[in-house]
This record gives structure tokens, C-alpha cells and sequence, in this order.
């Protein structure tokens, strides 16, 4: 089912806020620490196991050469453009302005950056829209419900209805690439899902704090399959 994955999202949300808001300021920060721990070993599990799995479903014998030219050639191109900082400066712009708001709209809207600027939330919609496997969504949905509970822990209820801009900001990602994943030949959607896991691992080795990698900029990477194939049938 289209758009599942957002809606295990959505819920994730709602019950982590609400675990939250039941806690109050009594969760401690070295179970909050173990959480996020799981979550990271768990996050590159589900990107090595995706990755390896598209791989020995591929019969492309230039598929490890399609996807380090991918990375490679979207992490320049998201570095050149700025994505992460401008993604980065969009949001602390946003979090200043919260100063003299209440706990309501504070939470709501800091949750709802979070939980929305991330590339698990582009891929994850990606991947559900195109092939209908919302795995990535699932782990994000997890790793939302923590960082829900977290924060309604903190600022109240208005983290819990930040389910509203996530299900609006994923449910249109997820719809705009099922329509165009039907011009799309599946040895090219195998090889953007490959991509995808292979950036989930990188965000899996940064909560676990191994290794900060710029995962924002390198999802341009998710999109040279296209141009590649394009360009091959082309020439």
C-alpha cells in the first residue's frame, strides 16, 4: 500500500509524544543516550540489508560503477548548491524566532524540522512512492517516536501535532514519486534504492557518533541513476 510508511510515521509520532508528555522532564539523558544507541545499530542493519539485497537482485554489471559515480557526482553537486547549510541555516533561522513563542509552538515547530528536514524523510517517501517498500520509513518512524518523547518530555503537546506537516511533507514526496516511478524501468529504481540504503547507513554510523557524514548533500546521489540511464540510451 502507497504512503503506508507515513502513516506508521504519523503514528510513531503521536505515541512517542505522547509517552512524552506522560513523562514530563523524568526521562534521563543515559536512557535517552541507549535509545538512540539501538536505534543507530538498528538503522544500519536496515541499510546494509537493503543495499545487499538490490544488489544481488541486479544483473547490471556496471552497478558498483553507477553507484560510486552517483555519490561521488551528487555529493559534489549537493555540497556545490549548499544543501545541508542551507537546510541548517533554514532551521536555526526558524528555531531563533521561537524565543518569545510558548512551549506549544515551540515544540510543534522544532519537532516538526526535525522529523521533516532529514534525508530519511526523502528517501524513505521516495523509496514508498516508487516501489512501495516503506523499511526506511519504518526505521525513521522509530528513531521519531524516541526523538518524539524526547521532546514532548521538554516542550509539551505541541510536539505531538507535528504529525500534521510530516504526513502533508511525506504523503506529497511519497505521491509525486509513485506517479513518476511509472516512467521508470526497474533496473533504475533498483539502482536509486541501492543509493538510498547505502546513505542510510551513513546516517546510521552518525547516531552512533562513529562518523559525521554530510548525508543532506549526498542526495542529489539518489537521482544520477536517471541522468545515467538518459544519457546511455542517448548515446
Amino acid at each position: 500500500m502507497i504512503g503506508f510508511g507515513t502513516v506508521i510515521n504519523v503514528i510513531s509520532i503521536i505515541f512517542g509524544g505522547s509517552i512524552g508528555l506522560l513523562l514530563k522532564h523524568n526521562l534521563k539523558n543515559k536512557y535517552k543516550q541507549v535509545m538512540i544507541q539501538g536505534v543507530g545499530l538498528t538503522t544500519i542493519v536496515v541499510g546494509m540489508s537493503g543495499s545487499i539485497q538490490g544488489l544481488t537482485e541486479s544483473n547490471d554489471k556496471f552497478i558498483f560503477l553507477v553507484i560510486i559515480l552517483s555519490i561521488v557526482i551528487g555529493g559534489i553537486l549537493g555540497v556545490f548548491i549548499k544543501i545541508e547549510e542551507r537546510l541548517n541555516k533554514f532551521g536555526d533561522n526558524l528555531q531563533s524566532k521561537l524565543i518569545h513563542l510558548g512551549d506549544f509552538s515551540k515544540g510543534f515547530v522544532t519537532a516538526s524540522i526535525i522529523f521533516c528536514v532529514g534525508a530519511m524523510a526523502i528517501m524513505g517517501s521516495m523509496n514508498d512512492g516508487m516501489t512501495g517498500d516503506y523499511s526506511i520509513l519504518t526505521t525513521k518512524a522509530i528513531i521519531d517516536a524516541i526523538t518524539a518523547m524526547i521532546l514532548a518530555s521538554t516542550f509539551g503537546v505541541g510536539v505531538v501535532f507535528s504529525f500534521i506537516p510530516v504526513l502533508l511533507y511525506q504523503g506529497l514526496i511519497t505521491v509525486t514519486a509513485h506517479y513518476i516511478g511509472e516512467f521508470v524501468i526497474d533496473s533504475v529504481k533498483n539502482q536509486m534504492t541501492i543509493i538510498g540504503n547505502i546513505l542510510i547507513i551513513g546516517i546510521g554510523l552518525d547516531l552512533l557518533e562513529i562518523k559525521k557524514i554530510k548525508i543532506v548533500d549526498m542526495l542529489p546521489a539518489v537521482c544520477i541513476p536517471i541522468i545515467y540511464y538518459l544519457f546511455m540510451n542517448l548515446f
